[in-house]
């Protein structure tokens, strides 16, 4: 085996390896990042265009469902369209979040971008034992 034959399968292998265990979504697809402390998790999702009334949230079974639809914005309906990069139509992304207090949660758009707070369920925060 070659150098340059091991180095391809070595790129072959990362690339393998990327795509399973770091998820990268597709070109169009509602981007969403994750973060979580010990009180709340939060998630802020690319919203570019989209008002309240084009998204959905739900929640069930710890599931937390982001869904809409991105409709076609056009400025002139007579002109041709010379390169169309943003996508339009249906989405849904579903986030496996753990127990939250759904009931509690806060939603917004702002500049562009949906953020959510998902208040954890008291039996999933964090507890510390003190020591005699």
């Amino acid at each position: 085996m070659t150098y340059e034959s091991n180095r391809n399968t070595e790129k072959e292998l990362g690339a393998l390896l990327d795509s399973f265990f770091d998820y990268q979504p597709k070109r169009g697809t509602f981007i969403t990042d994750i973060l979580a402390d010990d009180a709340n998790i939060y998630v802020t999702s690319e919203a570019s265009g989209l008002t309240n009334q084009d998204i959905n949230v739900s929640y069930k079974d710890e599931i937390l469902t982001i869904s809409g639809e991105r409709k076609t914005a056009s400025i002139n309906e007579t002109a041709q369209a010379l390169r169309k990069e943003r996508s339009v139509g249906p989405f849904e992304r579903k986030f496996a979040v753990g127990e939250v207090d759904f009931d509690s949660a806060k939603a917004k758009i702002e500049n562009g971008l949906l953020k959510i707070v998902l208040p954890k369920a008291e039996n999933q925060k964090p507890k510390q034992l003190k020591i005699k």
